[in-house]
């Protein structure tokens, strides 16, 4: 349904009727269509953390190619659910989810910060949303850019965008 209409247009009953369930069996799990696309999104964002937590110690070394290559192959695992929030124009909830969960990963893997703090945390703001951006564009394209390419898209974009941040990455 998200597919189809804006999310705040979607009824519980409407809902409830497509997937042949009754209001009443909604209710017993879910508060409201709020309550019940958080968990979705919550669980879309577990699935965010899995891809970077299992690939962390290559962030950390700065392997960024190998990074992207294996996050990109692992959405690609997954874009039947990614889908769902990137066709949703209206849906930037998740996304500013996935960026702030992205900006403290940032922080946290790199070990001295180079330069000024404001102008770390701009250059870490301008490259989530060139990031984020340039993989939801290529999932709403049907993945038709190799996964190589686009890891190697995200190494570079890191590279160019935080060189002086990532002049000092734990190693």
């Amino acid at each position: 349904m998200i597919k189809e209409k804006r999310l705040t247009d979607i009824t519980v009953s409407e809902l409830a009727k497509r997937a042949s369930i009754t209001r009443k069996t909604f209710y017993n799990h879910y508060n409201s269509i709020e309550a019940m696309v958080n968990e979705v999104e919550e669980r879309v964002i577990g699935t965010v953390v899995a891809i970077l937590d299992t690939n962390q110690e290559l962030f950390r070394q700065g392997n960024m190619y190998e990074f992207f290559l294996r996050t990109a192959k692992s959405l690609q695992r997954h874009k039947d659910l990614w889908r769902l929030f990137s066709l949703e124009k209206e849906n930037y909830r998740i996304i500013e989810k996935i960026k702030s969960y992205l900006e403290r990963y940032i922080f946290v893997n790199i070990k001295n910060i180079a330069g000024e703090a404001e102008v770390t945390k701009f250059k870490v703001s301008v490259y989530l949303d060139s990031l984020v951006g340039m993989f939801l564009k290529w999932m709403d394209r049907s993945m038709r850019i190799p996964v190589e390419k686009i890891a190697e898209m995200a190494a570079g974009m890191t590279t160019f965008l935080l060189s002086e941040t990532y002049s000092r990455v734990n190693k």
